[in-house]
């Protein structure tokens, strides 16, 4: 079917590194030419945690498109080529030497990145090695953040350091999870994302608003904070359980809630700095990059930055 002329006619060129894709409920087709100038086998990393259904076209000696690959985060493990947290698809062997064609058709209810990668096992482990040393950097800093606020809790008995460390334990096991890194890999919890997803929001809000004490010293913003900070941690685990698929949810309320929380909480901190309040400059200075760095994320996941 895709290799018929009008279905060839329909492929555009993608001059960017990533291909990002905002939450939809329809599969997309990508179709590459790759030549193989190693003298070994050499595959090509194609999706990750998010990518719910990846079918993967090879051709044989004759040049038919009959060697497929029926594999995605919704499926069973065993499908996988090779037994990482990506995808790794094989494509040329060391004996082709010359230009093949491949098709991919992908299928997520997420908004994802898919950054494609070609190279040989080696290089591809390589690049693989340096991801998990990121991570695994991230993960025991968040730890060691735990454990000190941990420890201030338990010496001064105040409960901002509970919410405050509920909010990096939800955190980080959601950005790890998003980052192809889950806790788990059964498909429940990726269908399901935006059930419990949500609830590092709910503590972000939490920490913020009381140590900005926001209730008493800015009641407006304190309730536009929370009305959105509802909505993305009650409502839409709602939504989810009363079935409806996660592309309606995605588009656009559940990232334009996140975006307009972090604006709030955002502009909360600036405006209460101005106003001299004493937290404000420390909460500032601390979270003005985290909240910009969810603001950049998801408006260059949907398009809204190149």
């Amino acid at each position: 079917e895709i290799l018929k002329s009008e279905n060839q006619k329909k492929f555009k060129p993608h001059d960017k590194q990533v291909f990002t894709l905002p939450s939809n409920d329809y599969a997309i087709w990508f179709k590459f030419t790759i030549q193989n100038e190693t003298t070994e086998p050499i595959w090509i990393e194609a999706g990750a945690n998010a990518s719910y259904q990846l079918d993967f076209f090879r051709p044989d000696s004759a040049g038919n498109h009959v060697d497929s690959v029926l594999t995605g985060s919704m499926r069973p493990k065993t499908t996988k080529e090779f037994p990482v947290n990506f995808y790794w698809l094989r494509l040329a062997d060391e004996q082709t030497s010359k230009a093949q064609t491949y098709y991919l058709r992908f299928a997520s209810g997420l908004s994802v990145e898919l950054p494609f990668y070609a190279g040989t096992l080696a290089a591809l482990v390589k690049k693989k090695e340096k991801h998990d040393f990121l991570t695994a950097g991230y993960i025991g800093l968040m730890i060691i953040m735990i454990l000190y606020n941990l420890f201030l809790g338990l010496a001064t008995q105040d409960r901002i350091y509970v919410y405050y460390i509920a909010y990096l334990i939800t955190m980080t096991i959601t950005i790890t999870f998003s980052n192809h890194y889950p806790f788990s890999n059964n498909p429940f919890w990726l269908e399901n994302y935006f059930l419990w997803g949500s609830i590092f929001h709910f503590f972000a809000s939490l920490f913020s608003t009381k140590y900005l004490d926001l209730q008493n010293q800015a009641p407006y913003l304190n309730i536009s904070v929370w009305v959105i900070t509802v909505f993305l941690s009650f409502v839409i685990p709602i939504l989810t359980l009363l079935g409806v698929p996660s592309h309606v949810i995605a588009v656009p309320y559940y990232q334009i809630g996140v975006v307009s929380l972090y604006l709030s909480l955002l502009w909360s901190g600036i405006y209460l700095l101005f106003k001299g309040h004493k937290n404000a400059r420390f909460y500032v200075l601390g979270w003005t990059f985290a909240n910009l760095s969810f603001l950049l994320f998801f408006m260059t996941l949907d398009g809204w930055l190149p």
